[in-house]
């Protein structure tokens, strides 16, 4: 098929004005028939790769955009194209390449220099990323993309009051800049300004209705306020739009959850799971939700699952030690770690080689968590906490945070709870509690209290830490044994009136330093919670401190929960928190191995001053098995 210079040029403007028009099946139809007649037709072979791009069929916009390319590499925004198709296919090198090609086919090009440094930020050179995006404003002032993008490199280093003066400026240059006002949501919401977060998405929402990712955005925000019921359908929209995105079916499975539909909630994070193996969240949420329906084997299972994504690799369960399989650390896998978490980590692995658990082979393991700790302790000293150095992380990285040794505990074929003990008298101690608060002692048989201590000290699961307090594990990273499911339910059965309505929420363990204040003054996000000791009484050098401290007064209601606990060492929240317990009552329960604590969840609490024996087998452990829902009666 021939066509004229002229018909083409014709054509190619009718196709480019149903391009610009949205009319995108009409604008292909029309570039196919002018790349027919003249396959190496520059402009149409860039105009045909752009809606390739924009139709989500990146391997075409590559091919085409490529020869584009090839046929005319002096042009600026053919090479502008292909940088944003590369970036979306993932191969950022390429389109780094790509892109500052263009800047230097034009110098003056504010587009290509934005470009850049939000594809900068994305491999984490953010100083390079700053500099690039301040270029841009050099050149054009009033350009908002730079401005927007220059506060999604302030929320890449949590600096979040700068990154809303950022979008901010994008929007005063630029009111119907849907994805700014999108992205200052975003960082309001980070700073707990939650309304004013929520009305910048509802802004972005009417300029953008059919944006996936400003949809998502925004049934995120209305769930962080609480308003899971009305997310639902913003959920739904989007999953219409997208029904590919595996995080999109986790958060609309985690609203459904949330509003009580929980078998809805499980098909929604089995969708996530088919679109994505072994995706970590999406499994650890199926097992939350098979604890609202009461089916603890099956949330053990599913954490399990859990456990292997998280934290597994090479050395599950290994046989011996394999210096070759210790070295070749992820790149992409940065780690951080305090000393006392190097320290325990050394320890556990040379407790475990002296009781034959693990082949002697892996002294060389516990040899190499000495040396990274020795150098880590002379960096930031016996408190400190820092990111792993490349040296260190090739020396541990394969094996750090992850999961050496993991074996169930079996259910025992007696009860694990401590039948002698008198529970109707509890229940009557709890009930009568101006407080709500009781404890006793001997909780567990003695058979049990072996069995859980066991699983605590021989598990590599101890993934979670608090500088140079603690380290702990809970159900989602390997704190999850088949004896725990034991005595929750059995625990359930003997406390009819105070756990009969609350499902179980969560288990967690804490491993903490010799000398430690432990864990700062806060609340527990459930109903009811279970505390309970499982260290030696002789490895607690002052025998009436080591436990635990209630006071009488709850967390008001109106407090953000997440701001308070997840802070409650930031110095601004300690200094609050310490202001509204000033005046209150407290009950010192001194720590006795297997001596159990029941409160109200709600309640502020803390660890008592802690002075044990320093080695792995003495630190003081603690167990809470926490039941139901956080709320207002």
């Amino acid at each position: 098929m021939t066509m004229s210079g002229a018909d083409k040029a014709a054509l190619l403007s009718e196709a480019t004005g149903h391009h610009q028009a949205g009319r995108l099946d009409l604008a292909k139809s029309l570039y196919e028939q002018i790349l027919g007649a003249d396959p190496d037709n520059v402009d149409a072979l860039g105009m045909y790769g752009l809606l390739a791009h924009q139709s989500g069929r990146n391997d075409i916009a590559t091919d085409v955009l490529s020869r584009a390319a090839q046929l005319n590499p002096r042009s600026p925004d053919i090479h502008l194209n292909l940088g944003n198709v590369l970036r979306a296919a993932g191969r950022t090198e390429e389109a780094i390449a790509h892109t500052q090609q263009a800047i230097d086919l034009k110098p003056d090009f504010p587009p290509a220099y934005n470009n850049l440094g939000l594809m900068l930020m994305q491999e984490g050179a953010l100083d390079e990323a700053e500099r690039v995006l301040l270029k841009v404003i050099s050149l054009a002032p009033d350009y908002a993309d730079a401005r927007d993008s220059l506060g999604l490199v302030a929320q890449q280093r949590n600096l979040f009051e700068e990154a809303v003066e950022h979008h901010r400026a994008a929007i005063e240059r630029d009111g119907g800049f849907a994805e700014a006002h999108q992205h200052l949501g975003t960082a309001l919401c980070a700073l707990e300004m939650l309304d004013e977060g929520i009305a910048s998405f509802e802004r972005a929402l009417a300029l953008a209705p059919d944006s996936f990712n400003v949809i998502v955005s925004y049934a995120n925000a209305l769930c962080d306020r609480g308003a899971h019921a009305k997310s639902l359908p913003h959920y739904e929209k989007a999953l219409q739009i997208d029904p590919t995105s595996a995080p999109a079916f986790v958060s609309y499975g985690m609203a459904l959850q949330e509003s009580g539909e929980i078998d809805r909630a499980i098909e929604q994070y089995d969708r996530a799971l088919e679109l994505r193996e072994n995706y970590a969240e999406a499994q650890r949420n199926k097992g939350i939700a098979f604890f609202t329906k009461d089916d603890l084997d099956s949330a053990h299972d599913a954490l399990v699952d859990v456990l292997r994504s998280s934290h597994g690799g090479p050395w599950w369960n290994a046989e011996t030690f394999d210096p070759a399989r210790a070295s070749g650390a992820d790149p992409d896998r940065p780690l951080r770690a305090s000393t006392f978490r190097i320290r325990d980590a050394a320890e556990q692995v040379e407790y475990l080689v002296g009781r034959g658990l693990l082949h002697e082979s892996f002294a060389e393991m516990a040899e190499r968590y000495r040396d990274v700790l020795a150098e880590v302790e002379g960096e930031v000293g016996p408190d400190g906490t820092m990111p792993l150095t490349e040296g260190q992380r090739a020396k541990i990285g394969t094996f750090f945070d992850r999961v050496v040794r993991y074996k169930d505990t079996p259910v025992l074929s007696a009860p694990a709870i401590n039948p002698d003990v008198d529970f109707d008298e509890i229940q009557e101690n709890y009930l009568s509690s101006p407080i709500s608060v009781t404890t006793f002692d001997e909780f567990m048989t003695p058979e049990a209290l072996a069995a859980l201590r066991a699983f605590a000290l021989e598990n590599t699961i101890f993934f979670k830490y608090s500088e140079a307090r603690f380290v702990g594990s809970d159900l989602s990273v390997g704190f999850n044994c088949s004896l725990l499911y034991q005595m929750a339910r059995e625990l359930k059965a003997r406390l009819p009136r105070i756990l009969g309505g609350h499902a179980l929420t969560n288990v967690w363990i804490y491993r903490h330093r010799a000398e430690s204040v432990g864990v700062e003054a806060h609340s527990d996000q459930g109903k009811v919670t279970f505390n309970f000791y499982i260290s030696p009484d002789d490895a607690n050098l002052d025998p009436e401190h080591g436990g635990l401290v209630v006071y009488t007064k709850e967390q008001p209601y109106d407090w953000d929960w997440h701001l308070y606990n997840r802070n409650k060492y930031r110095p601004d929240i300690r200094q609050e928190i310490d202001a509204f317990l000033e005046s209150a009552e407290t009950l010192v329960v001194p720590h006795r191995q297997n001596r159990a604590l029941l409160f109200n969840s709600n309640l502020f609490h803390r660890s008592d001053q802690l002075h044990f024996r320093d080695d792995f087998e003495s630190r003081r452990m603690n167990v809470t098995i926490l039941f139901g829902k956080r709320g207002p009666e």
